[in-house]
């Protein structure tokens, strides 16, 4: 972790269904990174929403992993509420977003990342199809942690 590593307010586009073209949507996410680190975990959250009315709103926990001193891998874990609109129904209202980014951190501490995620609902549901996205995220120091 970064000493001067603030909290952050991220904002996402990405391309939903790469598995299966007739599942494309284009989706749009915003999130809260915590700069309060819990062990070497530190909480987030957000909402997704895309253009096929879908919408999952997530909180949950994510690591910085420097690997060198201006990129960082994020690994991200979060369940949520998913309402499917007129998208991909998964086959639950709780379901479970993993993700990865990478990204360059500028001396500011703004970020500019690409990140790959997974939503499904671990066999909860009587379906469990899941689905994926590609994104590119743009995050900026936020508003101070409590505390």
């Amino acid at each position: 972790m970064a000493s001067d590593d603030s909290p952050l307010v991220a904002v996402s586009l990405a391309h939903t269904g790469l598995r299966r073209p007739s599942e494309f949507a284009t989706e749009a996410r915003i999130e809260y990174r915590s700069a309060v680190q819990l062990w070497v975990f530190k909480p987030f959250g957000g909402m997704m929403a895309n253009s096929n009315g879908t919408l999952h709103g997530f909180a949950g926990l994510l690591i910085d992993i420097y690997i060198l001193e201006r990129v960082v891998i994020t690994p991200s874990f979060a369940p949520g509420l998913y309402h499917s609109g007129s998208g991909k129904d998964l086959g639950f209202p709780l379901e479970f977003r993993s993700q990865v980014e990478l990204s360059y951190r500028f001396p500011s501490g703004a970020r500019i990342g690409f990140g790959v995620n997974h939503i499904s609902n671990a066999k909860l549901g009587r379906i469990n199809p899941g689905i994926e996205s590609i994104s590119i995220t743009f995050s900026t120091p936020g508003f101070p942690s409590p505390g």
